[in-house]
């Protein structure tokens, strides 16, 4: 009887610990089966990220920052710098700045759409600095580093390999009630000499035309007018600094007035443009004859009368640079006494200075 009883008890402690165990199975799985959803859960959003970000990064990113920038000098002309780079992927133009400092932000020289730009007008005394940034529809990605184009020198070419120093000793003193003579000293290795005209002291100042010699007379002014002139020196290393500013007036009009024309200047183009000068046929800058340099600005669709102006057949019209653009019109028209000619610049006529 003791022994049925404690076998009992064995039969009944085996059903209960096998009882035991199910149970604990059934809590352990409820347990896994909740983590399972949650991990579940994560790995899906992980997944939804990082495809969102694949899915943004095609062609909508800005690009990178261009590499291997460099600077150089044109050996022709000293005064154009070619910045180059290489090619940045997803890039649908690029923006080119200066400095002269290497320092800050810069300013905006120009754009390319290619791997390549010439920056002109750049003087050859000093040291120049560019960087590059690349651009597509997402913006304007990181700036490259700043290189240095440094001025010219001499070195390895012989004589005359150095950029010239600016004229000093300018005068002017006028000839006729339509014409000026500038003059200057010489400047040891200079092989010309351009001539710079404004009609204020402060500018601006374009280039009227070119003398071998220390003087030239500048001519198709308005009577009782006065000018200001400044002159550089130049070889083949490139042109010297603007020599300090000389000035005179032109003398009154002896009366009649009928032997001039006039030029009426219409723009049709969609900038402002300004300062001209208009070439007769046969002129020569050298001599400084055969122009007529008209001091204005005309906004696009306005227009304005130069007067004055010597009779004859022109054959171009060109002006300063402004804004990033200037006139260069080669055509044909005729001045004549007492009347008014009319020439038209439409957006054709002008040239990007870039």
């Amino acid at each position: 009887m003791k022994q049925r009883h404690l076998f009992l008890k064995g039969i009944l402690s085996l059903v209960l610990v096998f009882g035991l165990v199910l149970a604990g199975c059934d809590g352990g799985g409820g347990t896994g089966g909740g983590s399972i959803p949650s991990n579940q859960g994560y790995n899906q959003e992980d997944d939804q990220g990082d495809n969102q970000g694949d899915n943004n990064n095609g062609g909508t990113s800005k690009p990178s920052t261009p590499t291997e920038v460099k600077a150089s000098r044109n050996s022709a002309t000293p005064t154009t710098i070619t910045v180059s780079w290489k090619a940045v992927s997803r890039a649908t133009s690029y923006k080119v700045y200066y400095s002269v400092s290497g320092s800050g932000s810069g300013t905006l020289d120009g754009t390319s759409s290619a791997t390549s730009y010439n920056s002109t007008d750049n003087r050859t005394d000093v040291t120049w600095y560019f960087k590059v940034s690349a651009v597509n529809s997402a913006g304007e990605g990181s700036p490259s580093s700043w290189v240095s184009v440094g001025p010219v020198s001499g070195g390895g070419g012989g004589g005359g390999t150095t950029v010239p120093n600016a004229p000093t000793g300018v005068t002017a003193s006028a000839q006729s009630s339509s014409s000026i003579m500038v003059s200057w000293n010489a400047v040891s290795d200079a092989t010309s000499y351009n001539v710079y005209i404004a009609r204020s002291s402060s500018g601006p100042y374009i280039e009227s035309g070119t003398s071998a010699t220390t003087s030239f007379t500048s001519s198709g002014w308005n009577s009782s007018t006065t000018a200001y002139f400044r002159v550089t020196a130049v070889n083949s290393a490139g042109e010297s600094p603007q020599s300090s500013t000389a000035s005179a007036t032109t003398l009154s009009s002896g009366g009649g007035g009928t032997s001039y024309g006039s030029v009426k200047i219409v723009n049709n183009s969609t900038r402002t443009i300004r300062n001209f000068i208009l070439y007769q046929q046969g002129y020569n800058t050298i001599g400084g004859t055969g122009s007529f340099y008209f001091d204005v600005t005309i906004e696009a669709g306005s227009s304005a009368t130069g007067t004055n102006v010597q009779p004859g057949n022109y054959v171009n019209i060109s002006s300063a640079t402004y804004q990033g653009y200037k006139v260069d019109k080669n055509t044909t028209f005729t001045v004549t006494a007492g009347q008014t000619t009319t020439v038209t610049i439409t957006n054709s006529d002008l040239v990007s200075s870039n």
